[in-house]
């Protein structure tokens, strides 16, 4: 899962914005003005629109990146890492949609 302060960088960067979270995931009420949306994987990977994709895991850290040999320089033009999946896809996400 997405920490809070990378959903507001997918956010303020022009994330498609889906529900909001409305509890933390230990059932903790969140106010109105502090939610934030928490895209999944899938969604990620779907905003990317890469035509090729690579999402690898090597020791504790992910790799993702629009071409192939993401924890490497080979193909990728963008690559991002993350301690999760989902963080190293929305790191690529902003990176792909930098202004």
């Amino acid at each position: 899962m997405l920490s809070h302060e990378l959903a507001k960088e997918l956010k303020d960067a022009g994330f498609p914005q889906g529900e909001p979270e409305q509890y933390t995931s230990d059932g903790q009420w969140i106010p109105e003005a502090e939610r934030k949306y928490i895209p999944t994987l899938s969604e990620l990977i779907e905003a990317c629109g890469c035509k090729t994709f690579d999402l690898l895991k090597i020791d504790n850290t992910w790799y993702a990146a629009d071409g192939f040999g993401s924890h490497r320089d080979y193909w990728a033009t963008h690559k991002a890492e993350g301690s999760t999946p989902e963080e190293a896809v929305a790191r690529l996400w902003l990176a792909l949609n930098k202004k």
